[in-house]
Parts: C-alpha cells; structure tokens; sequence
C-alpha cells in the first residue's frame, strides 16, 4: 500500500491502469493527439494527488514532443528518393503538427502546474500555519478576497480540506475542531429541548383550582391558576 501525504490528509491509492502512464500518453499524443489530451485530464482528475505532479509531467512530455517535432521539421531529406517534394511537404506539416501538440502541451502542463502550486499554498497557509482569516490569506497569496473563497470552496468540494468550511459573514474559514464543536453544542441543545419537551409532557395534566373551582392545564409540578392567580398542583 503507498500514498502521499497533503496538507493535513492523507490519501492511500492503488495503482492506475497502463494507458494512464505517462509513456502510453506520450505515445497518443505523438499519433493521435485528441486521445492524448483527453488521458491528460483523465489522469489529472483520477487521484487527488496526480494534481500536484500531473504539471510538471505534462510540461516534460510538452517539451519532447515539440523538439522532437522540430527535429523532424529540420531533418534534411533524401535527395534520391523518389519524390523529395511530396516527402519534403509531409515531414514539414508532421513536424508542424508535432509542434504545435507539444507547445499546446506545455500551455496545459503549466496552467496545471500553477494551479497545483496555489493549492499547496492553500493547504499549508490554513492546515499547518493555522491561519482562518480570509483577508490575511488573500493578503499572502497575493489575490482578492472573493478568488480566495472560490477556491476554498473548490480545494473543500474537493476534499483537499476535509471538515473545514467558510463563515462569509466573518470572513473566515471554519476548522474541523471548530465545527465538531459547534456539531456538539447542537446536539446538547437538542438534548435539552427534548429533555424539556418531555418534562412538560410528563407533569402536563388538568387540575381543577381548589380556590376557585376553574380547571387548568398545568405542565409543571407546581402552576398558577389562570383565573385567581392561586397556587395549584
């Protein structure tokens, strides 16, 4: 069993299937780059942890298939051979569309990568400084308040923060603790409620007034009359 420990969590996984492999994508992306693209994202969404090693992979694979395009634009060709013209126009638009996979790669690999690296941030800001106030955290990260519970919400909905949540009246983030708390003291209170609710139920009967004769619904051990105020049980 292996895993990968993030922020305050930590996630057990099992091994992915070989066409997720970072060598069977390279492969799709060279011959076939919509399959590529789609077993990017694939990958990307698979494990929460693959958001924040799929960046810098996917600028890796980016990088060798747009050289290796570029290689093959440049490769001089054969003048023997039969039709050095039509060779000369497909190994330009292969090596174009090579090119062009590998730029839009990288694109991709590093809008992953920067995202990864916000998340991080996230995650160490509020698990392991402990920092709840969402304006001191939009100050660290360098962002407005607003991008800031966006994507707490979506790092929550994601459940790279698991029990936490945001008070936007406050502005601040709910921990765990806080909210496991706040999870006791309700429960307490509906407790008492139905404590009180059964008291009442228990002692809750008609008794006729001594003093007056008028009958009364008492819902305690000792009432008052409601019509000469005498003391009644």
């Amino acid at each position: 069993m292996r895993g990968v420990h993030l922020g305050n969590n930590f996630y057990n996984y099992e091994r992915d299937p070989f066409y997720y492999s970072w060598g069977f994508i390279f492969l799709a992306l060279c011959f076939f780059f919509p399959l590529g693209i789609f077993l990017i994202f694939r990958r990307f969404s698979l494990h929460r942890r693959n958001r924040f090693t799929s960046g810098r992979a996917t600028i890796i694979i980016g990088t060798i298939i747009l050289l290796f395009g570029i290689t093959i634009y440049n490769n001089p060709i054969d003048p023997y051979i039969a039709n050095p013209e039509g060779e000369l126009l497909f190994q330009h638009t292969y090596g174009l569309i090579l090119g062009l996979v590998g730029a839009i790669t990288i694109v991709i690999g590093a809008g992953m990568r920067s995202k990864a690296k916000r998340y991080q941030k996230y995650i160490h800001l509020i698990a392991n400084e402990d920092i709840t106030d969402i304006n001191i955290i939009a100050k660290r990260m360098y962002t407005s308040k607003d991008t800031v519970i966006t994507d707490i919400n979506q790092l929550i909905l994601e459940r790279y923060l698991t029990g936490y949540g945001i008070d936007t009246a406050n502005n601040r983030i709910i921990t765990p603790v806080e909210r496991e708390l706040k999870k006791k003291e309700e429960e307490m209170l509906r407790m008492e409620e139905m404590r009180e609710r059964l008291e009442k139920k228990k002692y809750t009967r008609v008794v006729m007034c001594p003093n007056c004769g008028a009958s009364n619904v008492v819902e305690a051990k000792i009432g008052k009359c409601e019509y000469c105020n005498s003391y009644i049980q």
